[in-house]
């Protein structure tokens, strides 16, 4: 189980083996499964979206390593994915589907540099320029830290410290710190159980933090009650990552 847990991308595969599926982020959930399909050395993986939930430091281990498994043991693979540039990158053959049908095959070379169908033609060229995302970054400049009156949300040293029985304190996020303009998108970015999730827990009073401040609008969010909080509440809305632990499935699409 260690091994396996670690030729997935988990460190310290022994204390992660005692843990539950909640005390994971969805990344951490994702290897572990890709753990569990790896572990048999199968002749046949099929993987569905499976590094859809990882940030790209990881989605290489785990792509590196279904790609050795292939190499020393012969195991066929059947990646599905929506990422175009995912499959020329790891595919050597590209089934291309739309609407039920397979609309082209072939190299996946010759796909992506003469594709034939329509619908092959846009994914190309809907599939994201990294040239592009530079550019965007060159444009709009470095993020500030420093507040303004432009900001919707200013956070200061946020700290969450999760008290751990019979081991060491485990902190999620440490002393962070930034701001969101009014009408801009702000991306925090890192590895999966970096802190990114917590800190946007926090940021909707769904988890208290432990240390640090932080301003909606100028009003401090952690101390929020009453008609203040269900105000609050109403003009900040989340969009969680995993659908399927999100939606009640108690109720109907048109209750929740």
């Amino acid at each position: 189980v260690v091994e396996a847990l670690s030729a997935a991308g988990l460190p310290d595969g022994e204390a992660r083996a005692k843990q539950y599926p909640h005390e994971f982020s969805g990344g951490m959930r994702q290897r572990a499964l890709i753990a569990i399909g790896l572990a048999c050395a199968p002749r046949l993986l099929i993987a569905d979206e499976p590094t859809s939930a990882l940030d790209v430091t990881v989605q290489r281990t785990i792509l590196d390593q279904i790609d050795a498994l292939t190499r020393e043991l012969g195991t066929s693979v059947l990646l599905i994915t929506h990422d175009l540039g995912l499959a020329a990158e790891r595919a050597s053959k590209v089934v291309v589907m739309h609407r039920g049908r397979v609309v082209e095959a072939g190299p996946a070379s010759q796909i992506l540099t003469d594709p034939q169908h329509e619908y092959t033609k846009a994914l190309v060229a809907a599939a994201p320029s990294v040239a592009a995302a530079r550019a965007e970054v060159i444009e709009h400049g470095a993020p500030r830290v420093d507040a303004s009156d432009d900001d919707l949300v200013v956070v200061r040293g946020l700290t969450k410290v999760y008290p751990v029985r019979g081991g060491e304190d485990f902190t999620a996020a440490k002393d962070v710190s930034f701001t969101i303009p009014r009408g801009r998108t702000v991306a925090i970015v890192g590895e999966s159980g970096s802190g990114k999730t917590t800190t946007a827990r926090m940021l909707l009073k769904a988890v208290e933090p432990t240390s640090g401040s932080m301003l909606f609008e100028g009003q401090e969010i952690a101390g929020l009650k009453g008609e203040a909080l269900r105000s609050f509440r109403q003009r900040v809305q989340p969009v969680f990552q995993d659908p399927y632990s999100s939606l009640n499935p108690s109720f109907t699409i048109g209750r929740i």
